[in-house]
């Protein structure tokens, strides 16, 4: 059920992000900490490298949210991004579901406050 939780925290970040430069450069740093997770969980790296990586993608996440684009922003973003950011999801999910203590480490930082 965690994998899933992370899956929706990906698509959240992807839905919320703008078109424009400082967007562009959250959407690219997304991607590359997804990746970088998903390397640290094949790796079986220790927990808190783990969660200092999702923290990271949290705080992207609410970088992204106080952007407040409209909804024609957010799907440009998404369409120009959309493939690396589903690869990386992927990658992602697949690392988790072959390392489910993974989804403990990371937990916490992908729920989202509210």
């Amino acid at each position: 059920m965690k994998r899933f939780a992370v899956l929706g925290f990906v698509a959240v970040l992807l839905l919320s992000a703008p078109g424009c430069g400082g967007a562009d450069s959250l959407a690219k740093e997304q991607i590359s900490l997804m990746n970088d997770l998903a390397a640290s969980i094949e790796k079986k790296e220790p927990a808190d490298k783990q969660k200092a990586i999702a923290d990271k993608m949290k705080a992207v996440g609410e970088k992204f949210e106080k952007l407040k684009l409209s909804d024609e922003e957010k799907e440009k973003l998404k369409k120009k991004y959309e493939g690396d950011m589903k690869a990386a999801a992927e990658r992602l999910f697949k690392a988790i579901v072959a390392n489910p203590e993974a989804a403990a480490n990371i937990g916490d930082a992908m729920k989202k406050d509210k």
